[in-house]
């Protein structure tokens, strides 16, 4: 399984969404460092990237079932894969 970073967040309004979908990755082998609530709009589950982690990304996301893959933007961190749920 990838050792790479990833940051689980909520955009949902959900309450306890990135906790729970950060077990599953956890549970599947990825390396969480953290969950916490995104701020801001997003349209849709994304997984965001830095690009040298693209090929992780594309693991990520087919994992978690989600299209949807943009390059990592400010404020995210750039040595890491972020994932933003919008959904279950």
């Amino acid at each position: 399984m990838p050792s790479v970073l990833v940051e689980v967040y909520n955009n949902s309004g959900i309450s306890g969404l990135a906790a729970a979908k950060a077990a599953v990755l956890q549970d599947a082998g990825w390396n969480v460092a953290g969950t916490d609530n995104w701020y801001g709009n997003i349209a849709a589950n994304t997984v965001y990237y830095p690009e040298e982690l693209k090929v992780q990304a594309v693991k990520l996301a087919e994992e978690l079932d989600i299209s949807r893959l943009r390059p990592a933007i400010s404020p995210m961190q750039f040595d890491r894969l972020t994932v933003i749920f919008t959904a279950p």
